[in-house]
């Protein structure tokens, strides 16, 4: 087996901020929230994540 031909599936990278929501504010959970993966890029587009 060509092992070179392989990619190696690791976890991705969840970059956020701490932020402050005051009462009444609209709340997005996802703003400002970056999810990266060496192997398939961004992957905020996934459906799961919306």
């Amino acid at each position: 087996m060509d092992r070179s031909s392989e990619v190696e599936n690791k976890a991705p990278k969840i970059i956020a901020m701490d932020r402050i929501v005051k009462l009444g504010d609209t709340f997005d959970p996802l703003k400002g929230v970056m999810a990266l993966d060496k192997e398939d890029g961004n992957l905020m587009h996934f459906q799961d994540l919306q």
